[in-house]
């Protein structure tokens, strides 16, 4: 099983989003509100789609740990973004 360290959340957490859980049956990618990077979490999650399909380890390294740590994840990267 895939991996999301406390180092790779605060090399996220420095770029303005993270691995969150808001319920305890579901991790997703959100905004860090304290970075004020992002205008929302759908925007956060947009750019760590973009960064993972441009070569970034880390939001690959997010999207994989997602894959296993929430189905909507797992669906997104086997199906597309059009599937959710």
């Amino acid at each position: 099983m895939p991996t999301w360290s406390t180092e790779d959340q605060e090399r996220a957490l420095a770029d303005g989003w993270g691995i969150f859980r808001h319920d305890p049956q579901a991790a997703r990618i959100a905004a860090y509100d304290d970075a004020d990077e992002f205008a929302d979490d759908a925007e956060a999650e947009q750019h760590v789609l973009e960064a993972a399909r441009w070569g970034d380890v880390l939001a690959a390294r997010a999207l994989h740990y997602l894959a296993y740590a929430a189905p909507r994840y797992h669906v997104l990267l086997t199906c597309g973004a059009d599937a959710i």
